[in-house]
């Protein structure tokens, strides 16, 4: 053999020698990697867990921010390392940690739709027996249609809500019977007009000894009806001297001796004060504000101003409206004749 060359034996051995070497060193790198990994995955598993939100209906909590803040906090360096990240080798890995990172991304959003929703049940929850409540008691008495549709307003939006959920596999947490029934009532006055129907058929015949004796003679039938029709509005249109003004003092005792209502809260207005002060005797409460028009009209501007306002005789009120100088008349004639295109 001459001095320079390489044996072959020798060049074949140290090549076996370092492709070993190459072979251990990239199982070990892959093993730690693997471990690595592993160990990711672990992490993940685990972290995954504190963000599941429990929605089981018989469990169903509101989280509080701090518990939120503490589970971000608690899992922000793994988040970090995740997207920090750069070679996840198989495909299935990277999927998880995107998962993970997708997990954490939308905690916040997923955790205030859930708060969201334990709110609203448990305003359904809260608001559906007082609505029931409140319709039970008032059909007891006629359902005028501003207390009907106060409840629409009150409660519309509590409905709304039960709705929703009733189609939802949180059902169970509501009274659905109830809340049909609520919705039932307030979707139009069909509930409220057979109420009305019934209770003045019941009245009518529970309290026909009160009428009777209420005044020197029994009430009619349309005088009763108009007493026990406590509407809003209620119209009564009849010939002079056919009872309109004993309706009247019949409505003001009923309210009084049956409803509890206080003298001070009833107004009655006529047109003449004799006509008032004969309302006033005839019911037998002083506290009852009887007035006419004027009167009323006068009273609402002294109680306003604190001051009773000077009142112009009729001389003196032509005199200032038709002086040709006065900024009434200026205002007048502009408002009636220039606003309306007549020539002046």
């Amino acid at each position: 053999m001459s001095t320079g060359t390489i044996n072959p034996d020798y060049f074949i051995a140290g090549m076996g020698i370092l492709l070993l070497i190459a072979v251990v060193i990239f199982f070990v790198v892959l093993i730690n990697k693997n471990r690595k990994l592993r160990a990711l995955n672990i992490s993940i598993s685990e972290a995954i867990k504190d963000f599941h939100i429990n929605e089981e209906p018989l469990e169903l909590e509101e989280i509080t921010m701090d518990y939120v803040r503490s589970v971000l906090e608690k899992h922000r360096l793994l988040y970090d390392t995740i997207c920090s990240t750069k070679d996840i080798s198989f495909p299935w890995r990277k999927s998880y940690c995107n998962l993970f990172r997708e997990t954490y991304d939308s905690y916040i959003d997923k955790v205030t739709s859930h708060n969201r929703l334990v709110r609203r049940i448990k305003l359904v929850q809260e608001q559906l027996p007082l609505a029931v409540s409140e319709i039970r008691e008032q059909e007891k008495r006629f359902f005028a249609f501003t207390e009907w549709e106060h409840l629409k307003n009150k409660y519309g939006e509590v409905i709304n809500i039960f709705k929703q959920i009733a189609k939802t596999r949180f059902a169970g947490l509501i009274n659905l019977s109830d809340g049909y029934w609520v919705e039932e009532v307030l979707k139009d006055e069909t509930f409220r007009k057979k109420n009305n129907a019934a209770f003045i058929t019941r009245e009518l015949d529970d309290k026909k000894s009160y009428f009777d004796d209420l005044l020197s003679y029994p009430l009619d039938k349309q005088q009763r009806l108009a007493i026990l029709k406590s509407e809003d509005n209620c119209l009564v249109i009849s010939s002079a001297g056919s009872g309109k003004t004993s309706t009247i003092v019949g409505k003001a005792k009923y309210l009084l001796d049956l409803y509890n209502v206080k003298p001070n809260e009833i107004l009655l207005v006529s047109f003449t004060r004799k006509a008032a002060e004969e309302l006033r005797n005839r019911i037998g409460e002083d506290s009852i504000h009887c007035a006419t028009f004027h009167k009323l009209a006068l009273d609402i501007v002294t109680d306003y101003n604190h001051a009773r306002p000077s009142i112009c005789d009729g001389e003196n009120t032509f005199r200032i409206v038709l002086n040709p100088e006065s900024e009434i008349f200026s205002f007048f004639v502009f408002t009636f004749f220039k606003q309306r295109h007549y020539r002046v």
